[in-house]
This record gives structure tokens, C-alpha cells and sequence, in this order.
């Protein structure tokens, strides 16, 4: 089951897990600033590969100049070769084989993969078989713009970390605006059918059910739904979404949440 972590402190929650030894083996982090996601992703590699005893980075030992120089051979960014290209089941096999080779530096191995949502959906299956069987002390980190553009079975798999707001990653994203706006409009007709439907076919990602369930409470609150709703039902439906976008970052069952949803909801 993937985990979600929202903007707020997501680079330190990450330098924490460096710290402490337990970073995950795969991460999405979903940033619309592609250049400052790797900034923070290649410093938290010299923070793990440091050779300090102390402070780390020390910025001295073989591995901080290395990186620094940018010459570190168990670090690697994958990206598209040229603007609008994609990146194709080749490239994601050669990371495959080159994941199996043990660290000439005895460390651990990092893969990195920029605009990770211009996979073709063949590379992206590619993808899944090392991510069921990831080698021992290999990170994958894929960065993005849209975790939604990932296949489930990638993001189900990785923990997923949100370098956006969630306001206005909602705000820009014309599907789950009018996604929102159909529930909202269904809930204020007590159509609970057409409620059970939309939510049920929504994707298993928990950052998408959040956002989603932030737009539907902004569009209660907001709007009114037309007016449709008593102020009874309105303040029932409102602190029922309020409670559930507290609960979102527990590790809850994604089957479970949209049940949650919907019992929100329904009137």
C-alpha cells in the first residue's frame, strides 16, 4: 500500500528516514518543479552515502566530492533524451540489469527518473517487475508532475511524497474539478446511486481520494450545491468530509476511504 506525505515537511520526513537508516527502496516524489526535486533527492544521497562518522555531509570524503562533482557511478538519473520524448521499455531494462550489480563502492545504489510520467506504459510494466523484487541497498526515486499518470501497480509500490498544495493541485486539475463538482451536485440530490458510482471508480491512490475529497468540501462550502442542500445536511455532510481529510495520512485501507467517502455523502 502506498503512503502519501503532503508538502508540509516532506524533505525532512525524507532526510529523517536518511538519518535513521530507513528510507524506502522506492519513492515517488510528484512536483511540478522537476529541477528542485532533484536538488533535494541528490542531496539526500550524499547524506546517505557520506562517509562520515559525524556530520553528514561532510562534504570532504570520496562520496560528497564525488557527488558534488556529479561523477558519483552509483547514482543515476534517468530522463527523456529530448523534449516530448518518452522513455521506453529499453532504458528501463538496462536499469534492471544494472540494478543487480553490487556497488563498487560497497554502498547503496541510487536510480533516479526524471518526467517518470513519460514512461510508456510498456516501460512502466518493465518497471513493476524490479519494484516487486528491488535488490538489496538499491533506491528508485521517480519524479513527476501527476502521480495520477503512474499505473496503480507502480504507485501502490512506491511511497508516494506530494511537493504540491493540495488546494491548488486541485484548482489546475480540470478532471478532478469536474469529478468533484458531479459528486457535490449528486450529493445535494440525495442521489446516492450516482454517489457509490463516481467514488467507487475512482483511482487506489490515497494523494487523488484527498484531493478529490478537499474539492468536494470546497465546492459544498463555496457553492451550496445550488442551494438543494437543508443547512442541517449541508453541516452534516461538511463536518463529516472535515473529520475524513484528518484521517487520510493514517494508513488506511484505499477501499475503506472511498467507503468513508460515500458514507459522507449520503443522506
Amino acid at each position: 500500500m502506498s503512503e502519501t506525505v503532503k508538502r508540509e515537511g516532506y524533505t525532512d520526513k525524507l532526510m529523517m528516514s536518511a538519518e535513521r537508516g530507513t528510507f524506502p527502496h522506492a519513492v515517488i516524489i510528484e512536483d511540478t518543479n522537476c529541477e528542485k526535486a532533484i536538488e533535494n533527492i541528490l542531496f539526500l544521497a550524499k547524506l546517505m552515502l557520506c562517509d562520515s562518522k559525524t556530520k553528514k555531509p561532510c562534504e570532504k570524503c570520496g562520496n560528497c566530492v564525488k557527488m558534488n562533482s556529479g561523477s558519483h557511478t552509483d547514482v543515476k538519473i534517468l530522463k527523456p533524451e529530448k523534449a516530448f520524448s518518452s522513455i521506453k521499455i529499453d532504458e528501463i531494462r538496462k536499469i534492471r540489469e544494472d540494478a543487480h550489480i553490487v556497488s563498487l563502492e560497497g554502498g547503496q545504489k541510487f536510480y533516479i527518473i526524471e518526467s517518470a510520467e513519460v514512461m510508456t506504459a510498456e516501460a512502466q510494466n518493465a518497471f513493476i517487475k524490479i519494484l516487486e523484487e528491488p535488490p538489496r541497498n538499491v533506491i528508485f526515486i521517480l519524479i513527476c508532475s501527476s502521480v495520477s499518470k503512474l499505473l496503480p501497480t507502480i504507485r501502490s509500490r512506491c511511497q508516494i511524497y506530494s511537493g504540491k498544495t493540495d488546494f491548488d493541485t486541485a484548482q489546475g486539475n480540470e478532471e478532478i474539478n469536474k469529478l468533484a463538482g458531479d459528486i457535490a451536485k449528486f450529493a445535494a440530490l440525495g442521489d446516492t446511486e450516482n454517489i457509490m458510482r463516481l467514488v467507487a471508480a475512482t483511482p487506489n491512490d490515497r494523494n487523488y481520494l484527498k484531493l478529490l475529497t478537499e474539492m468536494i468540501l470546497h465546492k459544498l462550502i463555496r457553492e451550496s450545491v445550488g442551494g438543494e442542500l437543508s443547512q442541517n445536511e449541508s453541516t452534516e455532510m461538511i463536518d463529516g468530509l472535515h473529520d475524513l481529510i484528518k484521517i487520510f495520512e493514517n494508513n488506511i485501507n484505499i477501499n475503506l476511504l472511498k467507503c468513508r467517502i460515500m458514507a459522507a455523502l449520503i443522506r
